[in-house]
C-alpha cells in the first residue's frame, strides 16, 4: 500500500520493525512497494504468531463461544418477529381455537380476575360442546370441557364460592370419568368439603 505521508512511512516502518523476529532488519524490505508485491517473509509468521495468541488458553468450543456471545443484552437483538410468544406454546391447536377458552385461562392466569374467569370457563364449556359435532373430536370437546370446569371450580375457590366449586368439581367427576383431571377434582372437592364442615 502507498503512502502519501513520509510521517505514516515512518510510523510503518517503526510497526514493521517491532514484527521482525530479534536480529532481523527490514533490509529488502522497501516501504514505497506496490501492493502487486509479495509481502515480506516475516509477515506470514506474524500472522500464525497472533492466529497462536488468539486461541492460547481458549480451548472452548464453538457452541460456547456463540453461548459466550449471546449472554447479556445480546439476546435482544433477535428479531421479536423470530420468538415464540407464550400464549401459542400454552394451548393445542384445537384450544388457541376456542377463543373463549384462551380468554378464561389468560383471566384466571394472568390477570387473576376470577369472576371473568368463571364466565369465560363456561362459554369454553358450551363453544366445547358445540364444536365436538362439528369440527373437534370427542376427546379434544371433552379435554377443554374437562380443564375449564376444573379451573372454573378452582376459580370459585378463589371467589370464596365453595359450594359452587364443589358441585361443579362433583360435576366433572361425573361427566368426565376417564379424564386425568377427576382424580384432582375428586381431592378437591373432599378437601374443601372438610374444610367447610
Amino acid at each position: 500500500m502507498l503512502f502519501n505521508h513520509d510521517e505514516e512511512i515512518n510510523e510503518l516502518d517503526d510497526e514493521t520493525q517491532d514484527l521482525l523476529p530479534d536480529g532481523e532488519d527490514n533490509a529488502g524490505f522497501d516501504s514505497d512497494a506496490s501492493d502487486d508485491e509479495e509481502p515480506p517473509e516475516a509477515e506470514p509468521e506474524v500472522m500464525e504468531k497472533q492466529d497462536d495468541d488468539r486461541n492460547d488458553g481458549d480451548e472452548s468450543s464453538p457452541y460456547e463461544r456463540i453461548v459466550e456471545t449471546l449472554k447479556g443484552d445480546k439476546l435482544e437483538e433477535v428479531s421479536s418477529s423470530m420468538l415464540v410468544k407464550p400464549q401459542d406454546t400454552l394451548f393445542r391447536l384445537y384450544e388457541q381455537d376456542n377463543h373463549a377458552y384462551r380468554d378464561a385461562v389468560t383471566a384466571y392466569f394472568e390477570e387473576k380476575n376470577y369472576q371473568q374467569a368463571i364466565d369465560k370457563f363456561e362459554e369454553a364449556i358450551t363453544d366445547a360442546s358445540q364444536r365436538a359435532t362439528r369440527d373437534l373430536t370427542e376427546e379434544q370437546a371433552g379435554e377443554i370441557v374437562a380443564k375449564s370446569m376444573y379451573w372454573q371450580a378452582e376459580a370459585c375457590v378463589k371467589t370464596q364460592n365453595i359450594q359452587q366449586a364443589v358441585e361443579i368439581f362433583k360435576a366433572l367427576i361425573q361427566n368426565c370419568p376417564g379424564h386425568y383431571l377427576t382424580l384432582a377434582a375428586q381431592r378437591r372437592a373432599d378437601e374443601l368439603n372438610a374444610e367447610d364442615s
